[in-house]
């Protein structure tokens, strides 16, 4: 088993914020966007994944979502903003396979 720690960076803005909406509310808008992804997994060096023509969801066929062990970053808030990303991309992987 892995352990990979995962950084969503987003967009926002002074209106648009985690500090000004609740997790889902921020996630169904349409101005939620993914800018890019930090992964590290074990003791290797963090990547860096712009999302750039589906980097982000290429990137994340590498991991073991069954038996790896993830951990989010920062603010409760934004560990649930990278929880419900990050199952949005593993539906999207099943989907793809």
């Amino acid at each position: 088993m892995n352990v990979v720690t995962i950084d969503f960076e987003t967009y926002y803005d002074k209106t648009f914020s985690l500090s000004k909406l609740t997790t889902e509310e921020y996630i169904r808008d349409a101005r939620f966007e993914v800018i890019g992804v930090s992964t590290k997994t074990n003791k290797d060096k963090p990547v860096w994944v712009p999302n750039i023509a589906n980097a982000v969801k290429i990137h994340f066929k590498k991991f073991d979502w069954n038996k790896d062990s993830f951990w989010f970053l920062e603010s409760t808030q934004k560990i649930r903003l990278c929880c419900q990303v990050s199952r949005n991309f593993m539906k999207l992987n099943k989907s793809t396979k």
